[in-house]
């Protein structure tokens, strides 16, 4: 059974003493293929993979089992398009302990001449930041790239998995592809009597032929390329993949199935939940006079949350040697409580074993996570309960604790498993539970401006944003792990790209570790074109905290369903204060968006003669018992709603000069 461990923090690196490819590696290259001009599976295609080949099998020759992928890529290029989102390559260390090695990489220019990528030239780099992760990886950029060119490259991907766990393996790229080869060669062990599977997702497969040496083949040909788009399901749930795993034969009745893999996980953790003398008077001591059921169970999740450094955690403060003792097996609660810290596991079973010494009835859970994919149990696979819980039972339902998150309130769950199918383990009868959906009042951003707008059309002031819910766990995520002084300029870059030529200064943050608190954010801008005068009249919208901010849904087609994350709203007061010598022209508000369940947005202007100043409150709300996804053929509608909300947005008021004024 695989464990349902997950790790935050992701070893990665690029493999030592990579073997130098030789010329025999590479294949021949068929000079028709030089002289194509069209591509052949999609017509209007930048760029095409001719082939993408993918051998798997277990490698232990770094002394533990791991999964190794040896990848051969070919990508016919077609367009001057093409050559610019081809021509550099960044391979993304995507899971915990991955590793790329033997990495080598060619141009084939359309007069057959070969320019190699050099050793030197590819590095190791961080290429993006995802919530509170730093995603790394390997880039290169081919030399010599033109329209019509060829470029290729090999590469070996190692990770910390085994082909007795479950391994996911891609069947479609961002580009077409003629033809996708995988060779699996699968595990022959004695005493092992599971036999590989595929499971195909979002594709079929026309099954697998048997070649030498115990390796299995299978080919997809003629593959459409995988299209990103903004608020786009999980990439699980739309491109094409498969799960390679090994199980029996016989087949149990999904009911069967996971009521055997709900007590299998008990068993698994019912040690790691016993309390010890010490962990019992920690209980009583942390949970100290709370009176409530309730309050001692938050007293406990944030000792936890607190108290314990996260090894799965790479911003956490442990030398090599903690971090290499965290992930040893066989740790008890009483050890990360001696020992001040755990993995995320650790963490989440020392709070269970804390919550069971003052009698709470206690159960591990593995739970669904919807940032990756959909589950239903009809899906038999386990792989699907990614998420390791603590569920507390409170009166006749089951309360979800997740204390190893740094920036979860107690008794709060990330977005990713909200909503979601959640398994109860049980010794008897484990049962499946819906987690809560937060309501869209819980996760607020609460926003103010306080702007003073001169005749020149410069627009000054303090500004205030407070964050709720799923929203401040985002940003906590991303800034919170920043030193004070990098997350200002974090902060402040931010700022500056949500709004072209503003000037900002005096940025402050509270809050960022208090997570029963909104999250604040406090600074001054100045804005030297906010407002565009032509003769006696200025012209400016009154939504600041909207001005600039591209639509939500751009495209007039749409590929995959539109998804958001989690219910949300957005408030807004802003005052600004008019230039003297200037007076509404024709003042009116725009009108409002109501989109019944699915959400509204409303907006109210009013003018303060005495004090010259506008007032603008903009009150939009989305989700609830709304569906979060909505199917393609929905899709002009939901787009119609956002497009209405911008039109308010974007409505501008006009200022004019009076008469008598110089």
């Amino acid at each position: 059974m695989p464990r349902t461990r997950r790790a935050i923090f992701a070893f990665a690196l690029l493999l030592a003493g990579a073997a130098r490819i030789d010329a025999a590696d590479w294949k021949p290259i068929d000079p028709a293929l030089l002289k194509l001009k069209q591509p052949r599976v999609e017509k209007d295609a930048d760029a095409e993979a001719v082939f993408w080949e993918v051998r798997v099998e277990d490698d232990e020759s770094s002394g533990y089992p791991r999964a190794l992928l040896r990848q051969y890529l070919r990508i016919k290029i077609f367009t001057e398009r093409g050559k610019q989102q081809q021509g550099q390559v960044d391979l993304e260390f995507s899971g915990p302990g991955m590793a790329f090695g033997d990495v080598a990489a060619r141009t084939i220019k359309t007069d057959g001449t070969i320019v190699e990528v050099k050793d030197e030239d590819i590095h190791t780099r961080t290429l993006a930041q995802r919530g509170g992760e730093r995603v790394k990886g390997v880039s290169f950029a081919f030399p010599g790239v033109e329209p019509g060119a060829i470029v290729e490259y090999m590469w070996r991907e190692s990770r910390n998995e085994r082909l007795t766990n479950y391994i996911p393996l891609s069947l479609q790229r961002e580009i077409p592809v003629w033809t996708i080869r995988y060779s699996v060669k699968p595990l022959v062990l004695p005493n092992f009597p599971y036999p590989m599977r595929a499971q195909p997702f979002n594709t079929q497969l026309k099954g697998w032929t048997r070649e030498g040496n115990g390796v299995f083949t299978t080919v997809l040909e003629n593959v459409g390329a995988f299209r990103k788009e903004p608020f786009m399901p999980p990439e699980d749930d739309v491109r094409a993949w498969m799960l390679v795993y090994y199980a029996l034969d016989r087949e149990l009745s999904p009911d069967a199935f996971w009521k055997q893999f709900g007590q299998d996980v008990h068993r698994e953790y019912k040690d790691r939940l016993k309390a010890s003398d010490a962990v019992e008077a920690a209980a009583r001591e942390v949970a100290g006079s709370a009176g409530s059921q309730t309050e001692k169970l938050a007293k406990l999740s944030e000792f936890c949350r607190t108290h314990i450094k996260n090894a799965s955690d790479e911003d956490s403060d442990l030398s090599d040697e903690e971090r290499s003792r965290a992930h040893k097996e066989g740790r008890t609660p009483r050890d990360v409580l001696r020992e001040g810290f755990g993995t995320a596991d650790d963490i989440d079973l020392l709070f269970g074993a804390l919550a069971g010494a003052l009698g709470f009835d206690v159960r591990v859970a593995v739970a669904a996570d919807r940032g990756k994919r959909s589950f239903e149990p009809i899906l038999v696979q386990p792989y699907l309960l990614p998420t390791l819980l603590i569920a507390v039972r409170d009166g006749s339902d089951w309360k979800l604790y997740e204390p190893s998150r740094r920036y979860l309130p107690a008794g709060r769950l990330r977005w990713e498993n909200e909503g979601v199918k959640v398994l109860v383990a049980d010794a008897r009868d484990p049962v499946f539970i819906d987690s809560a959906q937060a309501p869209p009042e819980a996760s607020a951003s609460v926003r103010k401006a306080r702007l003073r707008l001169t005749a020149e059309g410069v627009l000054e002031g303090d500004v205030e944003q407070a964050y709720s819910g799923h929203r401040a766990v985002d940003l906590r995520e991303t800034y919170g792990p920043l030193s004070p002084a990098k997350r200002e300029e974090a902060l402040t870059d931010r700022v500056k790209a949500a709004l072209a030529g503003v000037e900002v200064s005096g940025i402050a943050v509270d809050a960022v570790e208090d997570v029963d608190r909104p999250l604040a954010i406090k600074y001054h801008v100045r804005l030297a074109d906010y407002a565009q005068r032509t003769g006696k009249r200025l012209f400016f919208q009154p939504s600041f905290f909207q001005k600039g901010h591209k639509p939500r849904l751009p495209g007039q087609e749409r590929h995959h369903a539109v998804y958001f994350h989690y219910p949300w709203s957005e408030r807004d007061h802003v005052t600004i204060e008019l230039p003297e010598g200037f007076e509404l022209d024709h003042p009116d508000a725009p009108g409002g968006v109501e989109g019944g369940a699915t959400g509204y947005c409303r907006v109210k202007i009013g003018m303060n003669r005495q004090a010259r100043t506008i007032v603008y409150d903009r009150d939009f709300r989305f989700g609830g018992d709304a569906p979060l996804l909505f199917e393609r053929s929905l899709y002009p509608s939901v787009k119609q709603f956002f497009d209405l909300v911008d039109v308010a947005d974007d409505h501008a008021l006009t200022l004019k000069q009076a008469s008598d004024a110089k």
